[in-house]
């Protein structure tokens, strides 16, 4: 499972809460704020969505994508 994930993502990596993620948002946020950009975003909330799809699926699909 190693090497194929966006090294940004979180929540499915061990050791990567969701919360890491957040705060990677945040800290980039403020990073842009402070250079003068203009920052535009758009926020997704899949939880519903994930509520629907029993927890081992994705993972099972993704193990069978990656391992053949």
């Amino acid at each position: 499972m190693s090497g194929w994930l966006y090294e940004g993502q979180h929540a499915i990596r061990p050791g990567y809460a969701c919360e890491g993620q957040v705060i990677m948002i945040c800290h980039g946020i403020a990073d842009s704020m402070d250079k003068g950009a203009r920052t535009v975003t758009i926020i997704t909330d899949f939880s519903k969505a994930f509520d629907l799809v029993p927890n081992n699926r994705p993972l099972t699909k993704i193990t069978a994508y990656v391992c053949g």
